[in-house]
């Protein structure tokens, strides 16, 4: 009786301990969300250069124009601790969106993903768009491809 009563409060104890462990670990990590009152998405993130942070690309319809009936992409750089440093927000007038993105060798950063506002019209269709920054996000150049190729 009592090995049996043993068991059953161990059992229970470890129940509780592997159930809750990982939710008071996670109370401990840092989060950081950023965005505004409407819906943000990432679809990429890559290193910096010299450990100087992160760059997140996709889109958001809380900032820019046409929103929050349209997206616009975002990028956004980070530090270490994920505090933002800077950003870029396309200017589009309906559907923008950004998907991957890589360091250049000058240090600077290529994105890539697809619009509906520059390019080819109507709107209803899609084109690609790549763009190159600077180290510090200000656009060097952009291109469209799209209709009637893509």
């Amino acid at each position: 009786m009592k090995s049996t009563l043993f068991y059953k409060v161990t059992l229970g104890f470890l129940f509780l301990l592997l159930t809750y462990t990982p939710y008071l670990s996670a109370q401990n990590l840092p989060v950081m969300i950023y965005g505004g009152s409407n819906d943000e998405r990432c679809f990429a993130i890559v290193e910096a250069a010299n450990n100087d942070g992160y760059l997140l690309a996709g889109w958001t319809k809380s900032y820019g124009p046409g929103t929050p009936a349209f997206s616009n992409v975002l990028a956004v750089k980070v530090d270490s601790f994920g505090v933002p440093q800077g950003g870029y927000i396309s200017q589009g007038i309906f559907d923008d969106e950004g998907h991957s993105l890589t360091q250049t060798l000058d240090g600077g950063y290529a994105m890539t993903g697809w619009t509906k506002s520059y390019g080819f019209f109507p709107s209803d269709s899609s084109d690609i768009f790549v763009v190159k920054t600077d180290s510090i996000g200000t656009l060097q150049w952009g291109y469209v491809y799209g209709s009637p190729w893509c």
